[in-house]
């Protein structure tokens, strides 16, 4: 596969990043992210070092203009480790809730209906459903997911 290079937004003349999810100073020498569940590397300028995702120089420097306030960056693969430029698209941060979470209609109408505090728990449905306890608490105080439109029967 090819890779090409592009510069690292406010760090041109610095820092390269390429479209297979690498980061690279201008002499050629490619950095090594900090294993983390987004990787991430420290860029140096002016005798400063800042902490960047990757996934974000990738996205700011191959498709500028795209990652505006409010937008987030998602692995369309779900796997944070793979920030190759095919698999980043700018979603807002209720569509980036919703891919990450996969969960259905029928899934998202179930754990309102069946939530008791105490009694069917938020872990409880988290782990029948295979997501995280704060995507349950997303859903159930309608963060993510549109509140539910009555039944016209």
């Amino acid at each position: 596969m090819l890779e090409w290079w592009k510069p690292v937004v406010g760090y041109e003349g610095l820092y390269q990043v390429s479209s297979q999810g690498r980061v690279r100073r201008v002499d050629g020498r490619v950095l090594k992210p900090y294993p983390t569940p987004y990787p991430r590397v420290n860029l140096c300028k002016d005798g400063k070092p800042t902490t960047w995702y990757i996934h974000q120089l990738i996205v700011d420097a191959f498709r500028p203009g795209e990652r505006l306030p409010g937008l987030e960056v998602n692995h369309k693969d779900e796997n944070k480790q793979n920030s190759v430029l095919s698999n980043l698209e700018v979603v807002t941060h209720q569509g980036n809730a919703q891919h990450s979470a996969k969960l259905t209609a029928d899934q998202v109408a179930y754990i309102r209906v069946v939530y008791v505090p105490r009694k069917v728990t938020r872990i409880w449905l988290a782990q029948k459903f295979g997501v995280t306890v704060s995507c349950i608490k997303s859903v159930l105080n309608h963060k993510n997911w549109p509140v539910d439109k009555p039944n016209p029967m």
